[in-house]
């Protein structure tokens, strides 16, 4: 098994697994010995900046709440969404800014930062 020490992941065999989001840098290991066990899922915002809608890939077997937010915090849209894989929002209609996407399930709660141009 790999051990996991402040995001650090240690193989068996001493080679290191450093996690950052989405990336996995293995420094000095080899393919045969490498076990990696799944420790969250793993969501994606895209595209970023966009300018007609934004999506978001998501764990289907899980129930979220998802909230899109301005810079100031209010939300300007709220929806409960359960056996979803990609969840859309279509931000034509905002004003060219920053905002946020809340993600929140009985496990998680992840904020992301988007543009829209």
């Amino acid at each position: 098994p790999i051990h996991s020490a402040g995001g650090v992941y240690i193989s068996p065999d001493d080679n290191y697994i450093l996690s950052n989001s989405n990336t996995l840098i293995l420094l000095n290991a080899r393919w045969e010995n490498l076990a990696i066990e799944k420790t969250e899922n793993i969501e994606m915002i895209y595209p970023n900046p966009t300018s007609n809608t934004i999506n978001l890939e998501i764990d289907e077997n899980t129930e979220y709440t998802i909230n899109i937010l301005d810079i100031s915090g209010n939300v300007l849209y709220n929806e409960e969404i359960i056996n979803q894989s990609l969840f859309t929002y279509d931000v034509s209609e905002l004003e060219t800014g920053t905002y946020y996407l809340q993600l929140i399930s009985s496990s998680t709660n992840h904020t992301y930062k988007f543009i829209k141009e």
